[in-house]
């Protein structure tokens, strides 16, 4: 845990599964990037104001915020921060509290006394939510798509899709959406699922 040991965060002691992971080798080999990296997280609402993701919030330069006009002309008002593809808006009243957790463990700010730390503090991150789940935990085929061609036309170099099964009906517009993602070499990331029923650190079961 030395290496986790280096930062003041609060909780940096739990995040023992760096080492299972081999994160600390693998960062070896991640050179340092001054440029931005836009990641997409399709998923609900996010708790914008965290201590760990307010300083890392995306944000559409294109777009000026409140004054209810399609700056951009992408049929997006007021897209500044996220949007809201359920309602059509850019409204994030809370219904979940999933995308905080993803984007929490995709990025979290590091030596800020707060919570957890990064595995690659030195990289740029900027966090682009987009919500597409409804009050029972569902998302729509539109809905999905429209976020993964939204995160496309924005410039995202990543989108996080941490959806499962009972969450979504599979068409083939996904496969159009991310043949579109992968000709702009866009990395998708697709969740694997929780399916560890055992409860035993020492056993591996595949999740896929």
């Amino acid at each position: 845990m030395k290496a986790l040991n280096k930062t003041d965060d609060t909780f940096v002691y739990k995040q023992y599964y760096m080492y299972y992971l081999n994160i600390f080798d693998a960062r070896k080999k991640i050179p340092n990037n001054d440029n931005i990296v836009t990641i997409a997280i399709i998923d609900d609402w996010i708790k914008f104001d965290h201590p760990d993701l307010k300083n890392s919030i995306w944000n559409n330069s294109f777009e000026k915020l409140g004054n209810w006009i399609d700056d951009d002309k992408n049929w997006y008002i007021d897209d500044y921060y996220w949007w809201n593809f359920v309602k059509n808006s850019n409204d994030i009243t809370p219904i979940w509290s999933h995308w905080t957790m993803i984007a929490w463990i995709i990025w979290a700010t590091s030596n800020n006394n707060e919570w957890m730390a990064w595995i690659i503090p030195n990289w740029k991150i900027r966090l682009m939510s987009l919500i597409v789940f409804w009050d029972d935990w569902k998302a729509t085929t539109k809905d999905t798509v429209s976020a993964i061609n939204y995160a496309i036309d924005n410039w995202a170099d990543i989108i996080n899709l941490s959806l499962w099964w009972e969450q979504y009906e599979y068409t083939a517009d996904y496969d159009k959406a991310i043949k579109r993602a992968n000709d702009k070499w866009i990395v998708i990331v697709a969740a694997a699922g929780n399916g560890d029923e055992t409860k035993d650190p020492k056993v591996w079961i595949d999740t896929t």
